[in-house]
């Protein structure tokens, strides 16, 4: 059941006095809603009549507890009353006659409405209404601020984050649960579950907790706690179903889960109910579960449902109306002077039908004409048994046949009307140049490997493939990876925990810098370890095949800025695990706004708390009513406005004793080096931009987006002063410039989706290192995935309709002097030493000889096995081809490298196998790897089993040093591993020992022929493929070193055994 907004009407009052409370009538069909000035209002049915309003008190009202009788019970700050629900008072209890009345929170509804249970600062009150006072009184350690009923107890939570719970007839406490550390938001109980979320201290702050806390209160035992991809703020249970639980945030998003299953808020459905600068004040399910009410900061209130007509109860009592107003007197319709306005317009009566209606004799039904078959398949098609086959030309979906009703008879087809698909083409090549398009590529035989990226990128940097999964965060990557101070840092940081975001960042930059002109990079070590993350598994950052092939695309603005939150969040906290520096770790100081967050309460208390905001959202005024006029706004004020952004938000006083509204405000007390700004949350904030570009251009000032602006810091008062700057103007002090390094676009296309694209601005000191010859000048390139081109300044800060802004990053013109940039020239040779995580005990670290702290190979040779993680994906065509439509996705099992120099050339140093425990093998390959069922699991392996990135340091720290590497093969090989190696320190004998034009050789097959060797007769072992590649080398410098025409008459010889064993060993 998916909650869809259907009514929004603003509350009583709302206007003066925030909303305090919202709960829907058990036994009629209303919904009550009462605001802090003591006004209660009635609202009827799902159309949110208004049914009755009146002052039910003079003071914020706490609760309202509709009663079966027909009244209400309404629990103030300082007493209770009893009211009917048309307004007339029935009894009042207030503090100067009781005193433990002062500073109530909450109250539960007992005894089918003829007690209650008041929890107040000090003490527990029970409160009879029928004799109207209080009956017992006990005392409290700690305030109570939210009472529920369980099938047993009355649970009270506690403003220290516990819920206490005790015995519904006498009281006294039982159990007491250990719920949160720092305050409790929320809580709600169905059957034995109790689902709690609140507060708790991290890195020194008060924090909103992710996750929701399950307790099982028949057993008085927690259960597994239920990750969120949101800040809960208020929950309810859905009273139809036994365990769905409805959570609320305070930003307004919404989302269902299960508690009793512990993963079930991951993949739940999100929606945003809230509109962005409001937030959420309370919440309330009805009985039916039909209807969901939620209540924001300015008084709006949001009634959401799963069908058009919800019930609020199933068995609701009759609502008593005022008495219906009389019909107006009869009047003649001869009569000349009665105006015709008065005359009341309505259907007939009695089924009567209208003077419109056509009559069944001159109509009748008429269904879809069948589409016509294009006549370019009908051509082409070839019927076997009656059965018609054909190719499909490429003009529609596969599996589509859309209906065309310009072509039908509902719709006269003009003269000059175009037909949808040339209409359809001729707008995308229109709006969307080429280069901006989502590039497909068709696989062959052999995937990618044999297709030539040069065509798509003729610059000397590198693009980042598309076709895994996950990969729309390319353009984010890209970002980042030029900015030099990120780059330089995130290579020189190693370490060897497995889930570091900042070593896979770093390894990537290597590949990236490595990477020759034209080449394409993938990230699937990166992504590998991202998905894996729990972290990004809650917050949604992680995208199924389901959301890549035919999930929304429009959500991928909003997807990318939480990708980047979260990723500089992450890596800001892996480089702190390894630095520990005072100043803050090197994404605090690049990216760091240090802040001072100022909360004001409304009763006048003030608290101060420090800061470091990394990411600046931007805060959009409010959309300005229809008929009003367009309001002009720079930029540089839209930033500043975000920069120093006030809101309002319901939190904890510990003066008022109760959550109350407050108001936030920044101090900011030092600015960044890089300003990464989130520009939209969605497609509806950028009309936003075209109103303002629209009226840039009508005042003659060009591009609204400028290249440059200047940040004047007041350090005395944290206020701070954005303007636009041009290039000639010169920058007054203190002002600090800022220029505009990158951009992060969402382009829509209708055809195939939308995707992000980045214009990023390179720098001089990224041209030396590719070119190899000093720039002094930066150019401008537009990197979409794989496609890398130049283009123009200008282009950077245009946008189209097609074209949506979605991250900005602005940096100081000396960033790169304020960092370190030398990069370390290798790692440590200690990495080289054998590290193994199996549980089980092996045996085959024998055959193993690491290397010693007085050795170091010039050349090694290696060799490695592989199992697959998703087969290959294929589609049969009528003509008997079969066709690739997705490649399998392979992962490194074993991994060998073997010396390569004397005395002890040969012998292996590194022959580790993969932990895989974390991926599902669909197919281990034996026959080709040789690797088992169980030799990649830690609890079962008796091999020399080890992760993938501690292997992959070992070969980093080999390749560093510059070690020549032979292999067979060992392109897929470096591929399937995901690093880079220098062209000239490969020696691969598939390359080595070909003819131009012809085939690749098997190894196995050169192995026969030059070294009489016999190998891989059964399954294929890395040593021995290994050992037989390094012979095969050492055969091919003995060719060589004779003479150059003795080699290719070998290798002409060698191609005419091939071809006479037809490419096979002879047994």
């Amino acid at each position: 059941m998916e909650y869809q907004e259907l009514k929004v009407a603003v509350a009583d009052g709302s206007e003066n006095y925030p909303v305090g409370c919202l709960v829907f009538d058990g036994y009629e069909e209303l919904l009550w809603v009462a605001n802090q000035g003591g006004h209660a209002t009635a609202y009827y049915g799902p159309d949110l009549e208004k049914y009755s309003s009146f002052q039910a008190c003079n003071e914020g009202i706490t609760q309202i507890f509709p009663s079966e009788e027909g009244g209400l019970v309404v629990v103030c700050n300082s007493g209770i009353r009893g009211i009917e629900k048309q307004g007339i008072p029935k009894f009042a209890l207030n503090s100067t006659e009781h005193r433990d009345l002062e500073n109530l929170r909450c109250g539960l509804m007992m005894s089918g409405g003829k007690s209650f249970l008041l929890g107040g600062e000090k003490s527990l009150l029970d409160f009879d209404v029928i004799k109207t006072e209080v009956t017992r009184k006990i005392s409290l350690d700690e305030p109570v601020v939210i009472l529920r009923k369980g099938p047993r107890h009355v649970c009270c939570g506690q403003t220290s984050g516990k819920v206490s719970l005790r015995d519904s007839r006498t009281l006294n406490v039982e159990h007491v649960l250990e719920a949160h550390g720092d305050g409790l938001s929320d809580f709600d109980i169905s059957g034995n579950l109790l689902v709690t979320c609140g507060y708790s201290s991290r890195y020194g702050q008060i924090s909103t907790e992710r996750q929701l806390m399950v307790h099982d209160i028949r057993t008085m035992k927690p259960m597994p706690p239920v990750q969120l991809p949101v800040e809960p703020f208020l929950l309810k249970f859905v009273p139809a179903y036994t365990s769905r639980l409805v959570v609320m945030s305070q930003t307004g998003l919404l989302l269902q889960c299960d508690p009793s299953v512990p993963h079930s808020a991951i993949a739940a459905t999100r929606s945003q109910v809230l509109a962005e600068g409001t937030f959420c004040f309370g919440m309330d399910v009805s009985s039916t579960g039909q209807a969901l009410a939620i209540v924001d900061s300015e008084g709006v209130i949001h009634l959401c449902s799963s069908n058009h007509q919800p019930l609020f109860n199933f068995h609701s009592k009759e609502t008593p109306f005022p008495d219906p107003i009389p019909p107006l007197p009869y009047m003649d319709f001869d009569d000349v002077s009665m105006p015709l306005s008065m005359i009341p317009m309505g259907f007939p009566p009695n089924g009567t039908a209208l003077l419109s209606d056509w009559p069944e004799s001159v109509s009748r039904p008429v269904l879809r004409p069948a589409p016509k078959i294009d006549p370019e398949i009908l051509q082409n098609m070839k019927v076997v048994d009656g059965i018609g086959r054909a190719p499909n030309p490429g003009k529609k979906r596969r599996n589509q046949v859309p209906y065309d009703l310009s072509t039908t008879n509902l719709v006269r087809k003009g003269p000059k009307a175009k037909d949808e698909h040339q209409q359809e083409n001729e707008a995308i090549e229109c709006g969307i140049p080429r280069e901006y398009w989502r590039m497909e590529m068709k696989y062959t035989k052999f995937g990618l490997e044999d297709r030539d990226m040069g065509e798509f990128n003729r610059t000397p940097f590198a693009g980042l493939d598309s076709h895994t999964y996950n990969t729309y965060c390319n353009a984010m990557i890209q970002l980042l990876y030029f900015l030099e101070p990120l780059r330089v840092g995130l290579q020189n940081h190693v370490c060897v925990q497995e889930s570091c975001l900042a070593c896979q960042l770093g390894f990537l930059f290597k590949m990236l810098d490595m990477a020759t002109k034209g080449k394409t990079c993938r990230a699937v070590n990166f992504l590998r370890v991202f998905q894996t993350l729990p972290q990004a598994l809650a917050l949604g950052l992680v995208l199924s095949e389901k959301d890549e092939t035919g999930g929304d695309k429009s959500n991928l603005i909003r997807l990318l800025q939480s990708w980047s939150r979260f990723l500089l969040q992450h890596v800001s906290q892996d480089l702190d695990a390894k630095e520990k520096s005072e100043s803050g770790t090197l994404i605090q100081r690049l990216f760091g706004t240090e802040m001072n967050i100022r909360t004001h309460c409304m009763c006048g208390k003030e608290t101060t708390r420090g800061s470091n905001m990394m990411h600046v959202t931007v805060n959009y005024p409010k959309r300005r009513p229809p008929d009003g006029e367009d309001e002009k706004m720079s930029f540089a004020q839209l930033l500043q406005r975000s920069i120093c952004r006030e809101q309002v938000t319901q939190a904890w006083c510990d003066q008022c004793g109760k959550y109350k509204p407050h108001t936030q405000s920044r101090q900011i007390t030092r600015l960044p080096d890089v300003i990464l700004i989130s520009c939209m949350e969605d497609v509806k904030d950028f009309e936003f931009w075209q109103l303002q570009q629209k009226l840039a251009v009508e005042a003659g000032s060009g591009h609204w987006l400028p290249h440059k602006i200047q940040i004047t810091l007041n350090e005395s008062g944290g206020d701070v002063l954005v303007e636009n700057c041009s290039q000639a103007e010169d920058v007054h002090l203190p002002a600090v410039e800022y220029s505009l390094v990158s951009k992060v676009s969402y382009v829509q296309n209708p055809r195939k989706g939308g995707h992000l694209v980045a214009h990023v601005r390179v720098g001089s000191s990224y041209h030396a290192r590719k070119l190899g010859q000093l720039s002094s000048k930066d150019a401008w390139y537009l990197f979409n995935d794989f496609t890398v081109i130049p283009v123009d300044k200008d282009e950077s800060v245009k946008f189209f309709s097609w074209q949506i802004p979605c991250h900005l990053c602005y940096a100081v013109a000396d960033v790169n002097q304020r960092y370190e940039s030398e990069i370390a020239l290798a790692l440590d040779s200690s990495y080289l030493q054998p590290s193994v995580i199996n549980a089980a005990p092996f045996y085959s670290m024998t055959s193993v000889r690491p290397i010693q702290p007085d050795e170091f190979p010039s050349i090694v040779a290696m060799d490695s096995e592989f199992v697959t993680l998703r087969q290959q994906e294929s589609e049969l065509h009528m003509d008997g081809t079969e066709a690739m439509v997705k490649p399998s996705q392979m992962s490194p099992a074993r991994i060998t490298v073997i010396r390569g120099d004397p005395p002890h050339e040969g012998e292996p140093f590194i022959d580790d196998y993969i932990k895989h425990s974390e991926h599902v093998v669909v197919d281990y390959v034996t026959k080709y790897s040789g690797i088992q069922p169980g030799d990649l699991d830690p609890m079962t392996s008796k091999k020399q089993l080890t992760t993938l990135k501690k292997c992959y340091l070992k070969l980093r720290c080999l390749f560093d040093r510059g070690v020549r590497i032979v292999g067979h093969g060992l392109q897929k090989d470096l591929a399937v591993i995901n690093i880079d190696v220098a062209p000239e320190k490969v020696l691969d004998t598939v390359e080595l020992f070909h003819l131009p034009g012809q085939r690749y050789l098997s190894l196995r097959f050169m192995a026969w022929y030059f070294l009489g060797l016999h190998i891989q007769r059964k399954e294929h072992d890395s040593v021995e493929d290994a050992k037989t590649a390094l012979k095969l080398y050492r055969k091919y410098e003995q060719l060589q070193s004779n003479d150059s025409v003795d080699f290719n008459a070998a290798l002409e010889r060698l191609y005419k055994a091939g071809r006479q064993h037809n490419w096979t060993v002879p047994a």
